[in-house]
């Protein structure tokens, strides 16, 4: 084997009197870099922040030493890919807060939790201002100790996954700092309180991407009691799992509070395989679990803003928030300990106007959740007091309100669901094609209901697939759409189901249908 191969995957230092050769960059590897990085939504929504961190990923691979470019470029980039599309909205916030910074306040330390190999900090660095940032400090779990001497055998409990080389070994226009704590020990906010925080030359931005679980609920805890705290960007990802539930676990941030059965889930992954329900299934929940991090927020201004980087994902959801810069934390409205008492959330409920605002819970939320979150306060507010009672009342009547808004709307919808059933039911409707149940030709359409499925799982993959059909035939006219629906109805109609089983999402999807093609 040739010792110049060896030399340039890092496995042999290079032979004497051998000069390093420059790793050029190839422009067909840059356009298909920056066509991934600036593809669909995102690139339409954050033009010039997408370009710029485009063009500081393809300066990457000239600048670094090809071993640790390959290393930070493995599996044809994905890893890459995804770190740089999930820190666009990031580090567009980043930006536009700089701005409006006074730099007589002192240069920005920016604090990445949880940042794995540490991609945000290191386009944060090739992005800012060098003059207006005084340093990145990446925050993990998985970096090796600063000042130890590294063990040349490590047991599997010490082994850590990440290499600090591309962070030590290499020139950056922002210093970048690495600092091994785990943020889920009660411990390690009192450490970044006071080595990081409470030392910080001016202004602290506090930055979590792509937090799982309890990590989320630090990130905000981190930032409501951080002095010098400006600004905070927080991406969730996975919700807590059924443990803290089992415990009966309430969480408070700032001036809210919620129960863990309102927000965990079973399900995580193991080597990168995800076991537990559906994702698509933990889609209302998760809108639950990013409503309550936005309302436990202590910040003047927040913004919800949900960015489609992965096309039919639920996890698309950022949490921005700012304040004016000061030296002391943030003082709260009140008194609150880790579990709130019954007076304080009774005080909060009372001070509130809006139904959605009284119960705590966003205004697409679902009946269940509804249910879970009305529980939850019920049960908060144990205390037999005036103040008690009368928040009570208040969060039952907005749980009625809320509720007979809804079958307001399912009523109008069931009507337009009957609409479709009248149309596809009559005798003056039959399919163009002239397929009547029954048939042979109706074999290709599905097999005999299976004595071993539910009709009624039938039924809703029957109009999933009517409403796909329906979306496909839209651009060819409406006629053709009509005419999928109606295969569709055959195939439901062969299942010998009824009517009564078809679920509320059914009726909705059929509500969409009827309004889509007025169908009278």
């Amino acid at each position: 084997m040739q010792l110049d191969y060896l030399a340039e995957l890092g496995i042999v230092s290079r032979l004497p009197g051998r000069e390093e050769e420059e790793h050029e960059p190839r422009e067909d590897f840059d356009t298909w870099l920056r066509g991934r990085l600036c593809d669909g939504a995102l690139g339409e929504r954050f033009p010039e922040t997408c370009q710029r961190v485009a063009e500081a990923a393809c300066s990457w691979r000239s600048r670094f030493p090809p071993p640790l470019w390959g290393r930070l470029a493995r599996d044809n980039c994905s890893t890459l890919i995804k770190e740089a599309r999930e820190a666009v909205p990031t580090i567009a916030f980043v930006q536009d807060c700089l701005a409006e910074l006074d730099p007589a306040d002192g240069p920005i330390t920016i604090v990445d939790l949880c940042s794995g190999l540490g991609f945000l900090g290191m386009f944060l660095a090739e992005l800012l201002p060098a003059a207006r940032v005084h340093g990145c400090v990446l925050v993990d779990q998985a970096w090796p100790l600063k000042g130890g001497a590294p063990e040349p055998q490590q047991s599997k409990k010490h082994r850590t996954r990440l290499n600090w080389d591309h962070i030590y070994n290499l020139p950056w226009p922002v210093p970048l700092v690495t600092r091994r704590s785990d943020l889920k020990l009660p411990s390690t906010q009192a450490q970044i309180l006071s080595r990081i925080l409470e030392p910080a030359p001016g202004p602290v931005v506090v930055l979590g991407i792509h937090l799982c679980g309890i990590l989320a609920i630090r990130a905000v805890e981190t930032f409501n009691i951080g002095p010098k705290c400006v600004a905070f960007a927080l991406k969730p990802c996975c919700l807590p799992p059924l443990q803290y539930a089992k415990s009966q676990t309430r969480w408070t941030l700032g001036t809210h509070t919620f129960a863990a059965n309102e927000v965990c889930a079973r399900g995580k992954y193991n080597k990168n395989v995800w076991n537990g329900p559906a994702k698509a299934t933990l889609a209302p929940r998760f809108r639950m679990w990013s409503s309550n991090l936005f309302r436990g927020l202590l910040a003047e201004r927040k913004e919800c803003l949900h960015v489609e980087l992965v096309e039919g994902h639920y996890q698309d959801t950022y949490l921005f928030g700012r304040r004016q810069f000061s030296s002391k934390s943030p003082k709260l409205p009140e008194e609150l300990s880790a579990e709130a008492s019954p007076q304080q959330i009774a005080r909060r409920i009372l001070e509130a106007s809006e139904a959605h605002e009284v119960l705590g819970v966003p205004t697409d939320v679902s009946i269940r959740q509804l249910r879970r979150r009305w529980t939850a306060l019920a049960h908060a507010l144990g205390d037999e007091s005036s103040e008690c009672a009368a928040a009570f009342q208040k969060i039952k009547d907005a749980f009625d309100e809320i509720r007979n808004a809804r079958r307001s709307s399912s009523d109008g919808e069931e009507k337009s669901a009957m609409t479709i059933f009248a149309y596809l039911g009559s005798s003056s409707h039959k399919p163009s094609c002239a397929v009547q149940p029954g048939s042979e030709q109706t074999q290709h359409l599905a097999p005999a209901a299976s004595p071993h499925r539910r009709p009624a799982d039938v039924i809703s993959k029957t109009f999933a697939s009517a409403m796909c059909s329906a979306d496909d035939a839209t651009s060819k006219g409406s006629d053709n759409a009509k005419e999928s629906i109606e295969k569709r109805w055959w195939k439901m109609h062969r299942s010998q189901s009824c009517f009564v089983l078809i679920g509320a999402s059914t009726v909705s999807s059929l509500a969409v249908l009827a309004s889509k093609f007025s169908l009278k």
